[in-house]
């Protein structure tokens, strides 16, 4: 009985050796694969079996190895045991990338000439003696039409989109003393310049801000000559997924108008137009101390007066003033010399200096 007990013991022992050495000899070997320094340890789903595990790959000299399953795999040699792999390549995109282009050595006339935005009549011929440019307007506005300004030292090129592709800004010159009505904004797309945006106003002007565009317009107060604004807004703008996308705007008085507005103001007074001149040539601080009432009864014995401004260092306006006064006995002559200080006001209507405070005195 007990030898029967151990002759089945050994039985047991012997076919348990046998069945590992069968199972070793059939599993199949995974090698570990070793990333490359800085690369990310995902997983291409798209070469794994449906089961999740990863396929089978023949890397030891046993010459039987498990069977692998049939996918999308990818072509070449399969890894050894203990290879460095290289990163896989992304795939490529779906959208076509941004090709770089040197915007300065393109055909701007051909460009503008068939951008599919813009319709170009060739009959506008510049301005006698004036070479500008093809006659285009934007279809998409009633405005922004005009020469377009395609000489290569007439074009702003500059980055901004930061990308490190220059875009090119062509000015639409209106072909007078009204300036530039608009910016076509051209970027890149699949190697070639397209219209990417746009920007319309009277005798704007664009430059380059580092990485922005620095878009400068004049601000009128509608009394100005055509010549001289009071002031300036300066607009900066970044090229963003092809739209201009505004980053600060402020505004930018011109010193030199000060001495532009203190003329006016007694233009306005010589011509007995004392409302214009108090409501809109007095600062509200100014009007606060003098009512209008008493401030025009002031004026009431003027006769007629000369004035010659300057311009003082401080940004002052020096003023001297010769007045021709009607008094109970006759005519006198009053000599007055005097400062007027300005502030630049500007609300949702109204942008310009006005006159805050003056200091006369009289010359004998």
């Amino acid at each position: 009985m007990i030898k029967n007990q151990k002759l089945r013991a050994v039985c047991c022992a012997v076919a348990l050796a046998l069945m590992l050495a069968a199972c070793e000899q059939s599993a199949p070997t995974i090698p570990a694969t070793t990333l490359a320094a800085g690369t990310p340890a995902a997983v291409n789903t798209a070469i794994l079996p449906a089961t999740g595990v990863p396929p089978a790959t023949a890397v030891s000299s046993s010459p039987t190895t498990a069977p692998v399953a049939t996918v999308a795999a990818p072509t070449g040699p399969a890894p050894t045991k203990g290879a460095t792999l290289a990163p896989t390549a992304a795939p490529a995109a779906a959208t076509p990338t941004r090709t770089s282009l040197n915007m300065r050595t393109v055909d701007w006339m051909q460009v503008v000439t068939t951008d599919p935005n813009l319709q170009y009549d060739p009959s506008v011929a510049p301005p006698p003696g004036v070479q500008h440019g093809p006659w285009v307007k934007l279809k998409a506005s009633d405005f922004l039409q005009g020469h377009a300004l395609i000489d290569p030292d007439r074009i702003l090129f500059a980055d901004i989109s930061g990308d490190g592709q220059e875009e090119a800004i062509i000015s639409i010159f209106s072909g007078g003393t009204a300036g530039n009505f608009g910016l076509l904004i051209y970027t890149v797309a699949n190697g070639a310049p397209i219209l990417a945006d746009s920007v319309a106003g009277y005798k704007i002007g664009g430059t380059a801000d580092g990485s922005l565009l620095k878009v400068t317009e004049p601000i009128y107060q509608g009394w100005e000559p055509n010549c001289c604004p009071s002031g300036f807004f300066i607009t900066r703008y970044r090229l963003q997924a092809n739209r201009l996308v505004q980053v600060t705007r402020d505004e930018q008085p011109i010193p030199e108008a000060r001495k532009m507005t203190v003329d006016k103001f007694y233009e306005l007074l010589a011509g007995r137009n004392y409302a214009d001149a108090y409501n809109n040539f007095l600062s509200a601080a100014y009007r606060a101390g003098h009512p209008f009432g008493n401030w025009s009864a002031g004026y009431a014995n003027t006769l007629s007066f000369v004035a010659t401004t300057s311009d003082n260092l401080d940004g002052s306006v020096k003023v001297d003033l010769v007045a021709h006064n009607k008094t109970g006995s006759g005519e006198v002559v009053r000599h007055y010399n005097g400062t007027w200080r300005l502030r630049w006001v500007s609300t949702a209507r109204f942008k310009q200096w006005v006159l805050d405070s003056a200091s006369f005195v009289e010359v004998q």
